[in-house]
């Protein structure tokens, strides 16, 4: 998770940088902009107006502002777009004292994030989403933390409106189910409102569905150098739709560390919403299994395989296996490997 973290005082350049040490103890990528710079605190150029602007144009998955709650909320009003792509907003007081979540607290994981923060400084997390507030489930963060794309986000209401007033809430799935439901899911139809894990997208077991679908796929790609664009992405769907898979099943695109800053493919992830892994050739040449090989892919990258072998690595720690082994068009290629998902709870 990329996280930039933004004050406004010399109390607040210091909070900063205690939030940029329990941040990247969990491993986040963090950046911190101050208008008191100062060590890893860089400084703040420009309004805050611009700086908010950029963070949600470059799509930072997070935001702290360390300051007053107002300041938070005049800065990201003109940028939000919707519940399923804002960042993670998170506001903490310069005295360190409360870390409340503002925009994105579940999908985007801005709950998730004050509650570590609080963990880590000591802080009072000020939680208000109504699920979180009764210690309710909530279906969007379960979706999050499992995997799973949203079909229509508008049908989250229903479930947690259901839940809140203490009805039952059904819950079918085409996939093994793990562990034990949360207070008020009920397996099996017979609800009004329910929740439905199928990559069958027209699936309406119930009245009202909230339909998840499984993020089960890992595509590996390769492709010549400076590739166009759009060339990249009708290949790419054309093979997706080939094999009738979704955009909304893929978990991560992965391909060689060469490829790292290969527009296309990072154009295609950013329209997307996908991630983008690459590895190195030892790493990929390591990967066990029976891949198509090159002589020409191996002089150019190191290793005889590009896409196969990163769709295999991708996938290795989730159970995974190819699906389709390498197909080749104008200067791409493409592998699918297929994980072994499942509910969890």
């Amino acid at each position: 998770m990329s996280i930039v973290i933004v004050s406004f005082t010399k109390a607040g350049t210091e909070i900063s940088k205690k939030l940029n040490k329990a941040l990247k103890d969990k491993d986040y990528r963090v950046e911190a902009f101050g208008k008191y710079p100062s060590g890893i605190v860089g400084k703040l150029e420009g309004s805050i107006y611009e700086f908010t602007r950029t963070c949600f144009q470059e799509e930072v998955q997070g935001i702290i502002f360390v300051g007053a709650l107002g300041i938070a909320v005049r800065a990201i009003a003109a940028n939000i777009v919707s519940k399923g792509k804002d960042p993670a907003v998170v506001v903490m007081d310069d005295g360190g004292r409360f870390v409340i979540p503002v925009l994105s607290g579940h999908i985007g994981g801005a709950n998730e994030l004050a509650t570590y923060i609080s963990e880590r400084l000591e802080a009072m997390p000020v939680i208000t989403t109504a699920t979180d507030g009764h210690g309710i489930f909530a279906i969007d963060t379960w979706a999050v933390k499992n995997q799973c794309s949203i079909l229509e986000l508008s049908k989250i209401k229903y479930i947690s409106s259901a839940l809140l007033k203490g009805e039952k809430v059904g819950f079918m799935s085409d996939y093994t189910v793990e562990g034990v439901f949360p207070e008020g899911i009920e397996g099996g139809i017979n609800c009004n409102t329910g929740i439905c894990i199928s990559a069958n997208m027209s699936k309406r077991p119930f009245e009202e569905t909230l339909n998840l679908i499984p993020k089960e796929y890992i595509i590996g790609v390769g492709c010549r150098k400076n590739i166009p664009s759009e060339a990249f992405e009708k290949v790419l769907n054309n093979v997706l739709k080939e094999h009738n898979i979704s955009v909304m099943q893929i978990k991560k695109i992965a391909s060689i560390d060469i490829k790292a800053s290969e527009v296309a493919i990072l154009n295609y992830c950013k329209k997307n919403g996908l991630e983008f892994i690459t590895y190195s050739a030892e790493e990929l040449l390591k990967v066990e299994g029976e891949f198509s090989s090159s002589a020409f892919v191996k002089s150019i990258t190191g290793v005889d395989n590009v896409c196969e072998r990163a769709a295999q690595k991708a996938s290795e720690d989730l159970e995974g296996k190819l699906v389709l082994k390498k197909k080749s068009c104008d200067g791409i290629t493409v592998a699918i490997s297929k994980i072994n998902w499942r509910c969890r709870f």
